[in-house]
């Protein structure tokens, strides 16, 4: 019971908060529901970084691998999340101030290559969120069931209090919860992790007790290029539509330089902890369901009391996640889909409306497509086969000041999409390397190609 109670007050004060500062600071245009002004403090702008990146995949998610396949899962992201935010912030942050005033990802690809460039992007940017939210719905299903709340009602409830304050609100509601959310996100991961290694009688005793396979880096050849692929992948600024869109958030390259090298040290701890503690899970119940070893380690750990604080840790984790994916793709849709492609745009007052509508709308659909059977790791990674196929290339040239013509972006995208489909039917039986990694140096081959002959030419983007 005391656990319950410290989770429900644990939402009713992130709920409170949210709508709090919609109140004080009420949303009226859809740049303010989606940049907030851009007058955000370090300490909110660092928090939404981390906290918008470490949901249910960094938490739960990481867990499951590490006791499904040792301690190399945990080792492959916290490296990749640390080396792809410091490299956004030495290359990337400082050139996005030339895109001041845009409020999407979509917008920005809108000036680099025109319509064709923000509704394609607009339309990624929703399939991304919806699986990525969905991801965060299963864990949070996993999470209900320790309050004894069925699979899909803990689902709902957490999305339910993320729609109240993020539609109403917009991104200062968002922002202002997220640093709640990653003091209790951090607080979940010292407690599972300490608590655990306690348990089991400290590390070396954890190492002895796991399998020799999950206590050796890449066991096998699969492994070896399983992994490194997957380095390769987490290593790269992933510039996701709501990463993109936090940069939007910063003043200047400054200060979003200083927030994500802040985010890449707090990313690489907690995915130490959350993977630490898979481990102890499989050390502990090796027979248990890895889906579960987070969840095992909360219920047969921790005493009560705590018990109720790494929830609320964890339900923070996906509820951060999901009120950035779902502000992200709600403004998307409206403004990078359906507006360019109206011939008349909606007044003012009426698109800020119709952004609050698809986030709901978005937020529905969500949960109508999660199962409680389904993989949270292999529905994030699908986002990376939707993104570095045919967006990604063209987006961080464009960033970095290379910018092709609307020919060299299509040619980049369909030919990322035809290798990652004949690298999937074909290859990956003899390399299995992710199709996404060579789908997007073939990407990168054809725009720069098409881009190179455009210059030959004369002729400009």
């Amino acid at each position: 019971m005391l656990d319950v109670t410290v989770v429900c007050a644990h939402l009713v004060l992130m709920l409170g908060v949210g709508l709090a500062v919609s109140r004080g600071v009420r949303a009226r245009t859809l740049s303010e529901f989606a940049l907030g002004g851009r007058d955000h403090s370090n300490l909110v702008l660092a928090s939404t970084f981390f906290a918008a990146a470490m949901g249910g995949s960094a938490t739960l998610g990481n867990a499951e691998r590490a006791f499904r396949v040792g301690i190399t899962y945990p080792f492959v992201c916290a490296v990749g999340f640390v080396v792809s935010d410091l490299l956004a912030a030495w290359f990337i942050a400082p050139r996005m101030q030339r895109f001041a005033g845009c409020l999407s990802c979509g917008d920005i690809m809108g000036r680099l290559y025109g319509k064709v460039g923000q509704v394609s992007t607009g339309l990624a940017t929703v399939a991304l969120c919806l699986t990525g939210t969905a991801a965060q719905l299963v864990a949070l299903g996993y999470i209900g069931e320790l309050l004894g709340v069925s699979h899909r009602w803990g689902a709902f409830l957490g999305i339910a209090t993320v729609v109240l304050y993020s539609t109403w609100g917009g991104v200062r509601s968002v922002a202002v919860t997220d640093v709640w959310q990653l003091v209790t996100m951090l607080v979940a991961g010292v407690l599972l992790c300490g608590f655990g290694l306690a348990r089991v009688g400290g590390v070396s005793l954890l190492l002895s007790r796991i399998p020799l396979e999950h206590a050796t880096f890449f066991p096998t050849r699969g492994s070896l290029w399983e992994h490194v692929g997957l380095l390769v992948i987490f290593s790269f600024p992933f510039l996701s539509p709501p990463k993109v869109h936090r940069l939007l958030l910063a003043r200047d390259g400054n200060q979003a330089a200083t927030c994500l090298r802040v985010s890449a040290v707090l990313k690489g701890v907690l995915t130490v902890m959350t993977g630490c503690t898979g481990l102890v899970a499989l050390a502990l119940a090796p027979r248990s369901e890895p889906n579960a070893a987070m969840p095992f380690v909360v219920q047969h750990v921790l005493p009560v009391g705590l018990r109720g604080l790494a929830v609320a840790g964890l339900v923070s984790a996906m509820m951060s996640t999901c009120d950035s994916l779902l502000h992200t793709s709600g403004i998307a849709l409206v403004h990078d889909v359906v507006g360019p492609l109206r011939r008349l745009m909606a007044p003012v007052s009426r698109e800020l409306l119709f952004a609050r509508i698809a986030t709901v709308g978005l937020a529905v659909l969500s949960v109508a497509l999660t199962g409680s059977d389904t993989n949270i790791i292999d529905l994030i990674l699908r986002n990376f086969d939707i993104w570095l196929p045919t967006l990604f290339v063209p987006l961080l040239l464009g960033l970095l000041g290379m910018r092709g013509s609307q020919r060299a972006f299509l040619s980049g995208a369909i030919a990322g999409a035809l290798c990652w489909f004949a690298w999937s039917w074909t290859f990956v039986s003899l390399v299995p390397l992710r199709p996404a990694i060579p789908a997007a140096l073939c990407n990168a081959l054809v725009f720069g190609s098409v881009y190179w002959v455009d210059r030959k030419a004369g002729k400009h983007a």
